[in-house]
């Protein structure tokens, strides 16, 4: 999973390029500022911490575009091995929401969408026997969304208000076929133990056989 890992610096490059324009104010409520901690962070290796401010961009600029760009750097963060906070079911939880908030034109959610079925992949849950990801409780503290700043605009809502319809993975996620795999070798390695120790019975009757003849041997030996 070596190529998921650049996802999250792609996605936190393409939001600074779209938001170099941003007002920038008080670095405890500038919304970017955190998005630039987020950015220095994930370059020092320092994802946990990455994922902090990031989660505190997402909750506190909901709907605008810094926020969604948060959302998907986070979604894919949370996909990242090397992260200590990584969770596949918060991945898709996360990359559902973007689905869900985003503009329909919007040509970040073919990525979303991808982000999605990768945790799908992983395991991760479906929408239905999901809850939301509790991401404010790994948030800094920062001000009320309305004392906040440099969010960007604020974007439309799709059209349809109803939940899209999510991608589906063409077969069994590849966690499922991992699992029939490992159950296999084991039914195999099973069956394989039960032969040798059934081989190693075989041998030791042939042995008592063998020992058996040798002493009629001796015993009509003139």
């Amino acid at each position: 999973m070596q190529s998921i890992s650049t996802i999250p610096a792609l996605l936190l490059m393409v939001g600074l390029t779209a938001c170099t324009s941003l007002h920038r104010g008080s670095s405890a409520l500038d919304a970017h500022a955190h998005f630039d901690d987020a950015v220095a962070r994930y370059q020092r290796g320092d994802l946990a911490g990455a994922a902090r401010q990031l989660a505190w961009v997402d909750r506190n600029c909901d709907g605008h575009d810094l926020g969604l760009q948060a959302t998907l750097a986070l979604a894919a963060l949370r996909l990242d091995g090397r992260n200590p906070g990584r969770g596949v079911d918060d991945a898709a939880r996360l990359a559902d929401r973007f689905l869900r908030t985003a503009p329909t034109d919007d040509w970040r959610r073919p990525v979303a969408a991808t982000l999605y079925l990768v945790a799908r992949d992983l395991g991760a849950a479906t929408r239905d026997s999901a809850g939301p990801p509790d991401d404010s409780a790994a948030a800094p503290a920062g001000g009320t969304a309305e004392r906040v700043h440099g969010c960007g605009s604020l974007r439309p809502l799709p059209n349809d208000t109803a939940a899209p319809t999510l991608p589906v993975l063409p077969g069994e996620p590849l966690i499922a076929r991992l699992r029939t795999v490992r159950a296999e070798r084991d039914r195999l390695s099973a069956a394989a133990d039960s032969l040798e120790t059934a081989l190693d019975s075989v041998r030791l009757e042939l042995a008592a056989k063998d020992k058996e003849l040798e002493r009629i041997r001796k015993t009509l030996k003139p």
